[in-house]
């Protein structure tokens, strides 16, 4: 489901299997028989076997959503449990480069857990969010709302104790977390899509009822509201990457199967961007929040993920069909979707 480098070029690999697996150090056996259990795996940069651990518990599927390694090497992943009785709950755990434990918690969420995304910042706090049923409690800490789904965002040190956290979407109607980073100020960014009407920490937002809609909010390292952008015609939004002095949001703008009548063009906080030309798009941000270069790609893309390097270059991985241009002239794909790989500059 994930994958992230640490500082020193290993590679820790996420998700869930299913029965007995070996990563290379010997078989590894599942909590209870033929159960799903959430794994981790290190390799070394030559990708040689470093460590690999499963976490699980009898009668419960649990599947590891996301993997982030901080400034330490320290390991950090999410995920979900679905119990047998229908509950679910979210699971956050941290381990040590050599892939000890170092402290884990569970986020309990009622009957629902849909999402969950993590982060850490420089120097070692971890951030995590998602979409739960309520009422979720986070370490003791509750939280409420009418509905049945609500976001939420919480932050713990860097040895496991709770700090503060947030309902994010305080009324109105279900609206979904898709990711969550830390920039180079501490700073958290949250993206997410809107449903409705959504009051995010206290800034209300109203989606277009005939389009989608996406936001950027960013919060301080205390957990203060410090800004909301709205995107509107997008689908899939998702924060790629932050980095040093940028961070990088990408999404999809409408499918042009939608009705003649909807308006497929971007909007940033209602000001239009692009008429429907791109499928898709990144927008590059520092950590003011100042949309420092916008990158459109054509209806040829067809997905993908990016990353920041130490010089602000933007790399970009991802999958197109027929003939696309990112710059450097055209590429025609061999089958029906091929791989691309591009570098844009800062």
């Amino acid at each position: 489901m994930s994958v992230a480098t640490d500082p020193w070029e290993n590679v820790v690999l996420t998700g869930a299997v299913d029965g007995i697996v070996d990563f290379g150090g010997g078989p590894l056996h599942p909590a209870g028989g033929r159960q799903r259990d959430m794994f981790v795996a290190k390799f070394a940069a030559d990708g040689s076997y470093r460590w690999s651990k499963l976490f699980g518990v009898d009668h419960a599927y649990d599947c590891a959503r996301q993997v982030k390694i901080d400034a330490m090497g320290s390991v950090i992943v999410c995920g979900i449990r679905e119990n047998e009785d229908d509950t679910a709950e979210g699971i956050l755990l941290k381990l040590k480069e050599d892939g000890n434990d170092h402290w884990k918690t569970k986020l309990a969420g009622g009957s629902k857990f849909m999402d969950i995304s993590c982060a850490a910042d420089s120097v070692g706090n971890v951030f995590v969010g998602g979409n739960s049923a309520l009422p979720l409690r986070v370490d003791g800490y509750g939280l409420t709302k009418s509905g049945s789904l609500a976001m939420f965002l919480a932050k713990f040190d860097a040895n496991g104790k709770p700090l503060w956290n947030k309902q994010l979407d305080r009324d109105g109607d279900i609206s979904s977390f898709d990711d969550v980073a830390v920039d180079s100020q501490g700073g958290v960014i949250v993206v997410g899509s809107l449903a409705g009407v959504a009051n995010l920490s206290g800034c209300p937002l109203v989606s277009d009822p005939e389009g989608s809609e996406a936001f950027m909010a960013k919060f301080d390292a205390m957990g203060n509201h410090v800004r909301t952008t709205q995107i509107r015609s997008i689908r899939a939004p998702s924060l790629m990457t932050a980095g040093a002095g940028a961070t990088i949001v990408g999404g999809y703008v409408h499918d042009d199967t939608l009705p003649e009548a909807t308006d497929r063009d971007l909007h940033l906080d209602g000001c239009p961007l692009a008429n429907g030309s791109a499928s898709a798009f990144l927008f590059k941000l520092d950590d003011a929040g100042d949309i420092r270069r916008i990158y459109f790609l054509d209806r040829t893309w067809a997905g993908g993920a990016a990353a920041i390097d130490q010089d602000h270059n933007i790399f970009l991985a991802g999958s197109f069909e027929g003939t696309i241009d990112l710059g450097c002239g055209p590429m025609t794909s061999v089958g029906d979707e091929d791989i691309v790989i591009a570098k844009l500059a800062p």
